[in-house]
């Protein structure tokens, strides 16, 4: 979707699924937050964990410790992209972007 066509649209959420990304989730933070903020309006980044083995979880939380952007959700176990996709979007508050 072009930055132009979600302009007017409110709220923009943007689903995360997330298994062992750990080496590239603040990247992916700091882009999103730079790009969705000069856009203005409201925007949230909903990071899904599907049951990793590395150190992702403790850093969405971190971001969302000091950043009001960042939401993160939890599922029990390894459920599938999908799953954590699905999840993610019955979470989010504005229009989703998986």
């Amino acid at each position: 979707m072009r930055a132009a066509a979600y302009e007017d649209s409110g709220a923009l959420s943007v689903v995360v699924p997330c298994f062992n990304e750990e080496q590239v989730l603040k990247g992916l933070n700091d882009g999103f937050h730079g790009r969705l903020s000069e856009r203005g309006g409201t925007y949230e980044m909903v990071c899904v964990f599907d049951g990793s083995t590395d150190g992702t979880q403790p850093l969405p939380r971190k971001f969302a410790s000091i950043e009001d952007h960042v939401r993160c959700l939890s599922l029990s176990r390894n459920l599938g992209k999908e799953a954590g996709l699905l999840a993610g979007v019955r979470e989010s508050t504005g229009t989703t972007s998986p």
